[in-house]
C-alpha cells in the first residue's frame, strides 16, 4: 500500500492525533506551572478582601519584588520629606505611601520628626496620634501595597506604561547623577532579575496609588462666599495700642466674701476646668482638677557637678584641634571671593588662636554633661537592681510588684553625694497637671532622647502613664512609663543654647496619678509643690485648698469695678496729659512697685502702653482644627481654650468699628475682657480690611490653599493601615487542620482581623 493511500484511509485518525498532541503541548507548560505552584505553595489564597476577592502568596511575593523595585528605583528617597523649611511645596499625600511601604527604622525616627514640623508649619488638622498611626503596621509593607494597588485599579486609576516610561526618563539621571534611564533599567534587570516590562508595571503602580490617593482626597468645591469669609478671616488684621487694668492689680486683701457666697460660688462651677469660658461662665472660673502625676526625682545641678570637674588644659584643645580640622566649628565653608557673592564655595581652616575659646568651653561643657549623665546612669541602675535580670518579664509585672523591687531615691542620692563630692537632690513633688510641669523653670525644660529616639518633653512623657493616657506616644518614641518606673536621664533644653550654668539634669519616676475629677469638696487640699534645691524643707508651701482658690476668684471678681473706675481715671487723664505721662502718674501712684523707684524706671511695670500687630479673628472651624491637631498632647486643653479667648477678645475690638470705617472713632474706648478679668483702654486701633481688588487678585490662591491643606488632612485617612484594612474588607485565613472548599469564602469563624 502506498503512503498516500495510507494517508488518505487513516486521514481522520491522524488529524485527531495531531490536535491531541497540540493540546498537550499548549497545555503541559501551565498544568507543570500548576503543579509547581501546588508543590511550592506560592499560589496558596493566603488572604480574602472586598466580597471575596483572593489575595495568594505569591501576589505577597509579587509585591514585595515590586517594592524592591522602586526601591532599586531611587523612589524610596524621592518619597522622603525634606526640610520642613519646605513645608509648603511638599505634598504629603506622596509622602505617606513612601512611609508606608519603606518602613526603614533607621530613617523613619527623623521622617516622623520631619513630618510633625510640616504639618505644624502648614496648620494641617491632624494629630500626633494620626502621624504615628501612619507607623503602627500590623501587617507587612506587602500586603498594604497589594490593596492599594488593587483599589486603584479597580476604581480604573491605571497609568499606561508609556507614561510611567517618559516619567522615568526625567526622573531617573535626576535620582542616579546623570545615568540614563537604559543604563538604570540594565542594572535593575540583571539584580534583580526582572524584564523592563515588570520594572514599568511597578512604577505604573505607583503613579497609580498615588493618583488614586489625590483623586479621593480631593475637596468639594467652595461657593464664593465661603472663599470670602475664609479669605477676610485669614487677611484682614487689627493693629491695637492699649493699656491693660487688670482686677489683680487692685484686689482688697482685706475683702472677706461670706460664706455662702464661697459656697455658691463652689457649687456652680465645680464641674468646670479653670479657663473653659461659655455664656454661662463668662470668666472662666473653675475647680474642677485635671489630670495630675506626682513625681519623685533625683536631681543634680549642672553648676554643682562643673564646681567638681577640671578645665581642659592648652595641650587638650590643640589636640582636639589637630584630630577635627574637618569638622565646624574649626572648617568652614566661604566664597572664594569675599567680594563676589557668585564666587565659587570653598571649605576653609580657623587657625587655632580663632577658635580655642569656643574649644576649650564646649569640650569642658561636655565634661560636665557627661559626669552628671554618669551620675545618674548609675543612679538608674541602683534603683532597678531589684528588678535586674527581668527584663523581658516586665511587662508583666503588676504596679505593685514594681513598686516592691524599687529602691528608695533619697538613699541612692546621698550615697552618690557621697562618692562623687557633689550634691545630688532627691525629694517629691505635689500633684502636678501638665501645665504646671510646663510653668516650672526647672521642670519644663527636661526631655528625653537619645539614638533612635524623637526629643520628648517630660510632660508628654509621663501623662501617658497606662493609669492617664492624656498624652500620644509613638511607635518610635520612648515607651509609654508605669508607676516607679525610672524615666531619664533627663537634660535641660536650655543647654544647647546657653551651656551648663543654670541649669539641671534628673531622673523621675511616676509614684501616683490622679484622673480628672471634681474636687469632693471645697476644703480638699491641692499640693502643687514642685522641685525645690534651695529650700527642701519648704513642703507645703504650695499647697493650698480648693476654698482658698474660691475666696481668690471672688477677690478679684469684686476687684472689677475697682478696675474699671480706675481704668475710667486713668482716660481722663490721658486725655489731659497724653497716654505716656498718664502711664507713668499711674505706676507711681498705684503701681505695685509705687515705693521703688527702680521699679519705676525699670521695664517692670503695673501699667504698660502696649502694642499687638496682626491679630486676626478665629472661627469655629480653626477651633476645630486645633483640637484636631492637640490630640494626645497633655496641654491640649488649656491650648484650645486660650485660642477660644484670644478669640472672644478680638471679635470684641471687631465689634468697635463699623463697617464703613477702619479706626475708632476716638481715643480712650474701655473694652471689658471678662475671660482675662481686665479692662482695656485703646489709645488707637487700626483694621486692615481686605477690599474687593485684594480679594479678586487672592481668591484663586486662597482656594488652591484650602484644597491643599484639606487634602494633606485627608491623606493621613486615606493611608490610615487600620482604615486601609477596613475599607477593603482585608482578612487573613487562620491557619487550620480542616481547609476550605476548593474557591468559596471562609466563613466568618474562619477570618480574623488584623
Amino acid at each position: 500500500m502506498s503512503l498516500m493511500v495510507w494517508f488518505r484511509r487513516y486521514n481522520k485518525k491522524i488529524m485527531a492525533f495531531v490536535v491531541i498532541a497540540l493540546m498537550i503541548v499548549f497545555t503541559i507548560e501551565p498544568l507543570m506551572s500548576y503543579f509547581s505552584s501546588a508543590r511550592t505553595g506560592v499560589g496558596k489564597v493566603i488572604a480574602y478582601y472586598g466580597d471575596g476577592k483572593k489575595i495568594s502568596r505569591q501576589d505577597v511575593e509579587i509585591a514585595n519584588q515590586q517594592i524592591e523595585i522602586l526601591r532599586t528605583l531611587g523612589i524610596e528617597q524621592l518619597l522622603r520629606p525634606e526640610n520642613p523649611r519646605y513645608a509648603s511645596t511638599q505634598d504629603l499625600r506622596i509622602i505617606l505611601i513612601g512611609e508606608l511601604i519603606f518602613p526603614e527604622r533607621s530613617s523613619a525616627v527623623e521622617s516622623i520628626s520631619r513630618i510633625k514640623q510640616i504639618v505644624s508649619m502648614g496648620n494641617y488638622g491632624v494629630s500626633d496620634k494620626q502621624i504615628n498611626e501612619i507607623y503602627t503596621k500590623p501587617h507587612p509593607a506587602s500586603i498594604y501595597w497589594v490593596l492599594l494597588t488593587r483599589e486603584a485599579h479597580e476604581a480604573g486609576v491605571r497609568m499606561p506604561i508609556e507614561y510611567a516610561k517618559s516619567q522615568l526618563e526625567m526622573i531617573i539621571p535626576q535620582l542616579h547623577r546623570g545615568a540614563t534611564y537604559s543604563q538604570i533599567i540594565g542594572v535593575i534587570e540583571e539584580r534583580n532579575r526582572v524584564s523592563e516590562e515588570q520594572v514599568l508595571d511597578a512604577f505604573s503602580d505607583m503613579i497609580s496609588v498615588i493618583e488614586y490617593c489625590k483623586t479621593i482626597c480631593a475637596t468639594e468645591d467652595r461657593t464664593i462666599q465661603q472663599v470670602l469669609n475664609q479669605t477676610n478671616l485669614r487677611r484682614e488684621t487689627i493693629d491695637v495700642n492699649y493699656v491693660v487694668f487688670g482686677a489683680d492689680t487692685f484686689v482688697d486683701e482685706s475683702f472677706k466674701p461670706g460664706a455662702d457666697k464661697v459656697e455658691e460660688q463652689f457649687e456652680k462651677y465645680k464641674g468646670n476646668f479653670v479657663g473653659e469660658v461659655s455664656e454661662g461662665n463668662p470668666y472662666g472660673f473653675g475647680y474642677k482638677q485635671p489630670e495630675r502625676v506626682c513625681l519623685e526625682y533625683i536631681a543634680l545641678r549642672l553648676n554643682d557637678v562643673a564646681s567638681t570637674v577640671t578645665p581642659l588644659t592648652q595641650q587638650e584643645a590643640e589636640e582636639y584641634y589637630q584630630q577635627h580640622l574637618s569638622q565646624p566649628p574649626i572648617a568652614y565653608t566661604a566664597y572664594s571671593d569675599p567680594n563676589d557673592p557668585n564666587s565659587e564655595l570653598v571649605r576653609k581652616t580657623r587657625s587655632y588662636a580663632e577658635v580655642a575659646s569656643v574649644i576649650s568651653k564646649g569640650l569642658y561643657q561636655q565634661r560636665v554633661d557627661s559626669k552628671a549623665e554618669r551620675i545618674l546612669l548609675e543612679a538608674k541602675s541602683i534603683t532597678e537592681a531589684n528588678l535586674s535580670g527581668i527584663e523581658a518579664e516586665q511587662s508583666k509585672l503588676t504596679d505593685e510588684q514594681i513598686k516592691k523591687g524599687s529602691v528608695d531615691y533619697a538613699k541612692v542620692a546621698a550615697e552618690l553625694s557621697e562618692k562623687y563630692k557633689v550634691k545630688v537632690y532627691a525629694d517629691r513633688t505635689g500633684l502636678l497637671s501638665s501645665s504646671d510641669i510646663q510653668d516650672d523653670k526647672n521642670l519644663a525644660p527636661l526631655y528625653v532622647g537619645g539614638a533612635g529616639v524623637t526629643e520628648l518633653t517630660l510632660s508628654k512623657v509621663v501623662f501617658a502613664v497606662e493609669q492617664l493616657k492624656t498624652s500620644e506616644l509613638g511607635p518610635l518614641d520612648v515607651k509609654a512609663p508605669r508607676l516607679y518606673e525610672n524615666i531619664g536621664p533627663l537634660k535641660d533644653a536650655r543647654e544647647m543654647t546657653g551651656g551648663y550654668a543654670g541649669k539641671n539634669m534628673m531622673l523621675v519616676r511616676i509614684v501616683s496619678t490622679e484622673k480628672a475629677a471634681e474636687p469632693e469638696n471645697i476644703n480638699e487640699k491641692i499640693n502643687r509643690l514642685s522641685v525645690r534645691f534651695d529650700r527642701q524643707d519648704a513642703a507645703g508651701e504650695d499647697s493650698n485648698t480648693i476654698r482658698e482658690f474660691v475666696i481668690e476668684d471672688l477677690k478679684r471678681l469684686a476687684a472689677m469695678d475697682k478696675a474699671k473706675s480706675k481704668a475710667e481715671e486713668f482716660v481722663a487723664l490721658a486725655a489731659k496729659d497724653g497716654w505716656n505721662s498718664a502711664v507713668d502718674k499711674f505706676n507711681r501712684i498705684y503701681g505695685k512697685g509705687k515705693d521703688d523707684t527702680n521699679t519705676i524706671s525699670g521695664k517692670k511695670h503695673t501699667f504698660t502702653f502696649d502694642t499687638r500687630s496682626g491679630l486676626r479673628r478665629i472661627n469655629n472651624l480653626e477651633i476645630e482644627t486645633l483640637m484636631t491637631r492637640y490630640e494626645g498632647n497633655p496641654t491640649a486643653r488649656v491650648l484650645v481654650n486660650g485660642a477660644k479667648r484670644e478669640g472672644m477678645l478680638v471679635d470684641k475690638l471687631y465689634a468697635l468699628v463699623p463697617e464703613d470705617s477702619n479706626t475708632l472713632a476716638k481715643p480712650g474706648t474701655i473694652v471689658e475682657y471678662k475671660p482675662g478679668m481686665c479692662y482695656y483702654c485703646l489709645e488707637s486701633m487700626t483694621i486692615h480690611r481686605l477690599y474687593q481688588e485684594e480679594f479678586d487678585m487672592a481668591k484663586a490662591a486662597e482656594v488652591v490653599r484650602d484644597e491643599f491643606v484639606d487634602a494633606q488632612a485627608l491623606a493621613f485617612i486615606h493611608y490610615n493601615p487600620k482604615n486601609i484594612v477596613k475599607r477593603m474588607k482585608f482578612v487573613e485565613i487562620q491557619e487550620r487542620q480542616d481547609v476550605a472548599e476548593p474557591n468559596s469564602v471562609p466563613a466568618d469563624n474562619n477570618r480574623t482581623d488584623k
